[in-house]
């Protein structure tokens, strides 16, 4: 998904699927999230590296990555991202 914000720019989820070097020029393309180890819960958490707010947890990284992308996918449907 990608959203065009009200002054032009374009907000989006990473994703192979979509040919981004097709678009234009990119800026900017940081992580949204953190993906890492707790080795205290034994889990993957992915963090938001803005408000430290765990996106999505569990035991099969691929689960927490599908989660993570899926999070903010809705985040920008909603228009909840700046």
């Amino acid at each position: 998904m990608i959203a065009i914000r009200p002054d032009g720019h374009a907000i989006a989820v990473y994703s192979d699927a979509v040919p981004f070097e097709t678009l234009g020029r990119i800026t900017a393309m940081p992580r949204a999230s953190r993906v890492e180890w707790d080795a205290t819960v034994q889990e993957w958490v992915a963090r938001d590296v803005r408000t430290g707010e765990i996106v999505a947890r569990g035991r099969s990284r691929e689960t927490v990555l599908r989660d993570e992308y899926a999070h903010y996918v809705d985040m920008i449907a909603d228009g909840a991202l700046p």
